[in-house]
């Protein structure tokens, strides 16, 4: 009998995910890097990142400027917040790199914003898979999905966590199935 929790893991197969997060992201990225070489200062680097971003969120079709606006300003704030961990200097890094034909260059900077997102989004779909699937009002519901999760998975997690009961990671499924599905 397939329970709640099959349902939910078949939703965390590697090639389903694979399929919706990781394929819309390196389309994109196999779209920019042939322009990748037009980047001579920070203007075509911005434009080359925001075009980026918008294969990702529209891998069809042309653009309106309201989107290219949209897409520039959400390039650059991931840029500024995930590209370094320095914080503040994320762009100027990231500039740098992309300029920096000898040891990084456009490529490698794309790459690494690329695994970024796919870092976040898997993240995202991971949240939304538990949060649309299991009702956090339903207590029941939780404490089971946490038991069956032990029963089933018990070896592979953490010791410090099976001796544990499993109704104390009601709250924390989402948690608990990261450890489940990275496992």
């Amino acid at each position: 009998m397939k329970t709640n929790l099959d349902e939910i893991l078949s939703l965390f197969d590697e090639g389903l995910i694979s399929e919706i997060i990781d394929g819309p992201i390196d389309s994109a990225l196999l779209k920019v890097i042939p322009v990748s070489e037009q980047v001579k200062d920070h203007r075509s680097f911005n434009r080359l990142i925001a075009s980026f971003i918008q294969n990702i969120r529209r891998p069809a079709g042309p653009s309106h400027p309201e989107e290219d606006s949209e897409a520039m300003e959400e390039a650059l704030w991931f840029i500024r917040n995930y590209y370094s961990e320095s914080g503040d200097d994320s762009y100027d890094i990231a500039l740098a790199d992309a300029l920096d034909d000898e040891s990084c260059g456009v490529e490698f900077v794309l790459e690494r914003i690329g695994e970024k997102l796919k870092e976040i989004e898997r993240q995202r779909y991971i949240s939304w898979v538990t949060t649309s699937h299991i009702d956090p009002s339903d207590w029941k519901l939780r404490v089971s999905l946490a038991e069956e999760i032990f029963r089933r998975f018990g070896k592979y997690l953490p010791p410090n966590i099976v001796s544990r009961k499993p109704a104390m990671y009601a709250c924390y499924l989402e948690k608990l199935l990261d450890l489940v599905i990275s496992s």
